[in-house]
Order: structure tokens, then sequence, then C-alpha cells
């Protein structure tokens, strides 16, 4: 773990290349814990640790998005941002996980505060004005999702991450085949799920602005990718040949009652188009990035290929045995790396070591009031 005074200072926190003193064990026990669900299925008991990880990725990209749409200011959240982020990925198990489910907003913080993860980079967008409010907005939101069942069981489907003994392909065969009145109990769970999931964030995405739906979207990537199709690998959101085409079932499906065929098929074109300005977005962030890598490439060759002068000692790939050996003229060498966003001269000294988020089932009981969510404590909802 770095320490303090670089973590609230400016300068660049490259993690692969922190020194570990972990035990062996315990990074082993990690990587197996962290390991991508499709190449191997996970073991109950590991399910709490992954949890907890989930949650603490979870709010790194609230933090992301609470500074992207003006919620926070970067300089109030910069220390507990790289403080956060170095006490979470410093393993790179917790970093291949970031990178294996698409936690775009995790890498986009980082980027913001300048902490290297290894990973391709993305470049944030300049915080937007005035989305204080329906930032609050989204929190109220996370709430519901959070003590959803059905939701749950929905997202378990379409993650493949089985939660219950109903999978991806029977809950689509269903879909395709089942008739109304021979509906199983765990299909007609699952389908509310769905339906809520759909019409929940529908409409939270039609109220937003356009400039801040696709900032919303982010934070929903990973569920709107696998909606419509599309895994995270390599970097980029990629297309599933054999994933099932969940627009269309819903819109066609009989178990759909027909008074409410109309809402799924506005919601799904609500998601549809929040999901294609959200991947816009992404790619363009990425090529931001790329095209910034390439400028600096440019710049080094550029400063290999200068001209020395003429009294300057000349390369030369041989020598003739007669002659003296002639040194080669030194590199100039590369400029220090620059953080890409840095708080201004007036910003506020940096706040107290704050704790890590605490697993899921970890929560608060408020005298007189309902349970509160990990989200709620930390922003102040």
């Amino acid at each position: 773990m770095p320490r303090d005074d670089v973590l609230a200072g400016h300068g660049l926190i490259d993690l692969p290349a922190q020194t570990i003193s972990a035990d062996e064990a315990r990074l082993l026990h990690l990587s197996r814990a962290l390991r991508f669900h499709w190449d191997e299925p996970v073991e109950e008991e590991l399910f709490e640790l992954r949890d907890s990880m989930d949650e603490a990725l979870g709010f790194l990209a609230l933090q992301e998005l609470s500074i992207a749409t003006g919620y926070l200011p970067l300089e109030e959240a910069w220390a507990d941002a790289r403080r956060r982020l170095a006490a979470t990925l410093w393993p790179a198990a917790a970093r291949g996980y970031v990178d294996g489910y698409g936690f775009i907003g995790v890498r986009m913080l980082a980027a913001r505060v300048n902490v290297e993860l290894g990973l391709p980079a993305l470049q944030p967008p300049e915080p937007l004005p005035n989305g204080a409010i329906r930032f609050a907005g989204m929190l109220s939101e996370l709430r519901i999702w959070y003590e959803d069942g059905p939701i749950d069981i929905w997202l378990s489907i379409l993650d493949d991450f089985a939660l219950s003994d109903l999978d991806k392909l029977d809950f689509s065969e269903a879909l395709k085949n089942a008739r109304p009145d021979h509906v199983a109990p765990d299909i007609s769970f699952a389908l509310l799920g769905a339906a809520t999931f759909l019409s929940r964030l529908a409409n939270l995405f039609d109220i937003m602005p356009a400039a801040e739906r696709p900032l919303y979207g982010i934070y929903f990537s990973y569920w709107l990718a696998k909606f419509f199709g599309r895994s995270f690998d390599g970097g980029r959101f990629k297309r599933l040949p054999d994933e099932p085409n969940w627009p269309q079932l819903f819109s066609q499906s009989r178990l759909i009652p027909t008074d409410r065929r109309a809402d799924i098929i506005g919601d799904v074109a609500i998601l549809r188009a929040t999901w294609t300005a959200t991947y816009t977005l992404i790619e363009k962030l990425a090529a931001v990035e790329e095209r910034a890598d390439t400028r600096e490439a440019e710049k080094v060759r550029a400063r290999r290929r200068k001209p020395q002068p003429k009294d300057a000692p000349q390369r030369r790939h041989y020598k003739r045995s007669d002659e003296p050996v002639i040194e080669a003229a030194a590199e100039p060498a590369p400029e220090p790396a620059r953080p890409r966003y840095r708080p201004s001269a007036s910003a506020a000294e940096a706040p107290e070591e704050a704790q890590a988020p605490e697993p899921a089932d970890a929560e608060e009981e408020n005298e007189g009031g309902p349970r509160r969510g990990w989200w709620q404590r930390s922003f102040g909802q």
C-alpha cells in the first residue's frame, strides 16, 4: 500500500509495479475466488468474497459517476479515490476481475486520479454541470435493486451465474414456447424480475438529458451489454453469437400479457438507445486514449530521428579494425508522465483515510427506518 503522502499527491501510482508482501497462499486464494465464472463454476463458499469485491468496485464506479455528473468535486474525491483503488486492486487477480467483468467506471476513475492498473486505459470525460439531482435519484434506484429478489434471479440468468435451478437456456425456451396457462413458478418469478429490470431502467434513463444517459449507462454497461448480446473482452464489448436475442424474445413472447406488450417494446427501445449511446461513448473514450498513446509514440520516434549536429559523434553499426571506438550519441530521456487530471491549487486538504466498503450482508439498521445499503451510507442518502 503506498504511503499516505503518495496517495494524497498527484504522482502516478503504478499498481502492477508495486511490491506485494502478501503470502502466496493468500494470493492463490484470491486468484481462485475471483476467477471468471464462465471458465469454471465458482464454489458457494467463495460467493461472499466475490460479493464484497463487487460492492467495493461498485462503490468506485459510483464515485466516478458522482464526479462525472458534478455531484462530487474531483478535488474532494482525489485522495479517497486513490486510496480505495490501491487498497482494492493491489492483487493482479482483482485487476483481472475489473477487466473481465467490464467495470468501465473503475478504469475511468483510475485514469482520472492517475492510478495505473495495467489495463487498457479509458480517458474519462470532463464533468457535466447540473447533474447532482439525477445522481441522487440514481442512488434511490439502486436501493430498490438491492432489495428486489426477482431482479437478482433475472440477472443471474442473464449472466449465466446460477442462483437457482433455472438457467439461461430454460428461460429463453420458456419465452419462446410456454403458454400463459402453463408457466412454472420459477419462470414466473424470473419473468417478473426481467420486466422490473426493463421498466425501472427505462424509467431512469427516460427522464435524463441525452448528454447524461451514456454516463449512467456506463454504470449499467455490463448488464445492458448482456441484454443486447455482447460481452466485455479484451477491452471492448464484443458480440456473442450464441446469446439469446432477449429484446426479440420479450417483444414476441406469449408470456407477456397483451396489454403490457407495448410497454415492454417501449422499454426495450429506450434501453437500446441508451446502450447505443453508451457503447459509442466507451469507444470514443478508448479511441482518445489510443490516439494519445500514438501521439506520444510519434514524439519518441521523432526525438530519435532528430538530426545530430555535424560535430556530434555519429552512430555506426560497424567499425574498421584500425579505427577507435566512437561512442553513440545519448538519446534524450523521455518526459516524465504527468497526471491526466489534477485538483486545483485551492483544493482542500486530503480527507482522513476512509474505510473500505463493507460486504453486502453487513448493513446498518436505522432507528425507526429502513435498512440502508452501502451506497446510502457512503453518499449520505
